[in-house]
């Protein structure tokens, strides 16, 4: 089986996500490094049923939010920031699947994430141009 990575302009994921507002760019993932593993920029997440791991690959901190697709094509989020979640350089950690927000269970069948690197400096909402999403098979 081939695998390949798209990136697609805002424009066009918003045709993907809906009309949830993020900015930069949207990769879509048919599984860059290995049918479970995913990566972009700061961010790799590893599929192993029934979890994700996210895993930080830089030396910022990580802000993330993780939802079901079809339950975020219909969501509006706060914006990504400094509260959100977040992983310390080289940080991990491992979200059951139920833990995803608008998860179901046999229903299910992709998530997205929402991430950025940030700084202490950074105050309230991180730019959107800063925001990268990337869309993972469950």
């Amino acid at each position: 089986m081939r695998y390949r990575c798209l990136v697609i302009n805002l424009e066009m994921a918003m045709n993907v996500v809906g009309r949830i507002v993020v900015g930069g760019a949207i990769v879509m993932a048919g599984a860059c490094s290995s049918p479970t593993e995913y990566r972009a920029e700061a961010l790799r997440v590893t599929v192993s049923p029934p979890q994700l791991t996210l895993t930080n690959t830089s030396d910022r901190r990580v802000a993330y939010i993780v939802a079901e697709r079809n339950f975020a094509a219909l969501a509006l989020f706060s914006c990504l920031s400094a509260d959100s979640p977040w992983l310390g350089p080289s940080g991990e950690v491992s979200l059951l699947y139920s833990s995803i927000t608008g998860y179901e269970a046999g229903k299910s069948r992709e998530a997205i994430v929402w991430f950025a690197t940030f700084t202490d400096t950074d105050v309230g909402c991180i730019d959107q141009a800063r925001i990268k999403t990337l869309v993972v098979k469950l």
